[in-house]
């Protein structure tokens, strides 16, 4: 589940972004912030209750789920997700604040990711 933020080239995180990315010679400071800016597009949050899943995204995975026995095209009529969004409970108290989140070792990957046969680890 990826945010789709950075498909409008003119999001203002996107704008950051390229002015990093769009270097030649990357410094530490560069790849740190790309790294931030990355996490930030990626992760679905909102200023009043931090990270959130969206209806869209809970109600493709019932209708997924369904698929396998059947059932996909009876819960696309008949499901109905009531909210707009849910709050994705981390455990913690620091799922309110942004800047804490980013720097959470789950949340955070650095790193290039090799492929073994098509896939990602």
């Amino acid at each position: 589940m990826h945010s789709p933020k950075c498909v409008n080239p003119l999001h203002p995180v996107a704008v950051r972004m390229k002015e990093f990315t769009s270097k030649r010679k990357k410094t530490e400071e560069d790849l740190l912030a790309i790294s931030d800016l990355e996490w930030e597009t990626g992760v679905y949050w909102d200023n009043n209750i931090g990270l959130h899943i969206p209806n869209e995204c809970i109600k493709a995975t019932i209708q997924n789920g369904a698929k396998q026995h059947k059932k996909g095209k009876d819960i696309a009529k008949y499901l109905q997700v009531a909210t707009l969004m849910a709050p994705l409970n981390i455990g913690e108290e620091q799922n309110r604040i942004k800047s804490s989140c980013l720097r959470i070792s789950p949340f955070v990957r650095l790193g290039i990711p090799s492929r073994k046969n098509g896939i990602f680890p």
